[in-house]
């Protein structure tokens, strides 16, 4: 691959390699087509690391990191590699996948859309979860199909799954961001804190236990002119200790039509 031949969309790759199942997408064996060797070692600050030149590189994946984060560290290092190769010869990743980290067209953003794109493509993502309910138990059985993390697998839920719904990371200070699908109106925007009878208001104040999906009313989590007239469902579970990620389904559409 010569030039800028080496940009290639995760899709037509998947393609290309006849691959057309989750189970098929062998990351290191994608890889090493590309003329990268995968290899497996404790690293301090980095989630992975890329050293590149010419037409081959080095991948590094911290060995002690979970399979759903070395899956996507790694398929986050060839994005880099298919499509910043000569810009960079060596780039460390250290940081956890954010919903806010993949809008835009900056190289990080971009290269975070590569590896949810790649382990989750829309064909396939799409037909397995067609009709599912927008709770963590769907999430869990696809995370478990696709071998990604929860929080991946919840954004591209949001993303391509059969009903509107956001999913919301919140900590102690608020939410620290939120990620919206296709159906729901941009200007939605979750209040900074869910309102005392969110389940995720519970977790947060130290509730250990998750109460699964459950009807709140929608003013607890928007501020929006008659949000009191609407009710969600949402499904709230703690993320290790470090905050509550929060599912919020529109079963009914009343308010977003509004």
């Amino acid at each position: 691959m010569k030039g800028s031949d080496h940009r290639i969309r995760p899709d037509v790759l998947l393609l290309q390699l006849g691959i057309i199942r989750p189970e098929q997408i062998d990351l290191e064996a994608i890889a090493y087509h590309f003329g990268a060797l995968v290899r497996y070692q404790p690293l301090d600050g980095c989630a992975a690391r890329i050293v590149g030149t010419a037409e081959r590189a080095i991948i590094t994946v911290d060995e002690d990191s979970s399979e759903q984060r070395q899956r996507f560290s790694l398929g986050h290092e060839l994005g880099h590699w298919l499509w910043d190769r000569g810009t960079i010869a060596q780039l460390c990743d250290g940081s956890e996948l954010r919903a806010s980290r993949q809008h835009g067209d900056t190289r990080e953003a971009r290269a975070n859309r590569f590896a949810a794109e790649l382990l989750m493509p829309k064909s396939l993502f799409h037909s397995a979860a067609r009709g599912m309910p927008m709770t963590f138990e769907s999430v869990r059985y696809l995370a478990d199909m696709f071998r990604t993390s929860l929080t991946a697998t919840a954004i591209r839920l949001v993303e391509l799954g059969s009903y509107p719904a956001m999913v919301v990371f919140n900590t102690r200070q608020g939410w620290a961001w939120y990620w919206s699908g296709i159906d729901v109106p941009k200007y939605f925007v979750p209040r900074k804190f869910p309102g005392d009878g969110a389940a995720a208001h519970r977790l947060l104040k130290g509730d250990p236990f998750s109460l699964g999906p459950m009807d709140v009313d929608a003013d607890e989590w928007f501020d929006h002119r008659g949000a009191e007239d609407h009710v969600l469902v949402e499904d709230s579970i703690g993320s290790l200790g470090k905050g509550v990620l929060t599912l919020l389904w529109w079963n009914d559409e009343t308010m977003l039509n509004e």
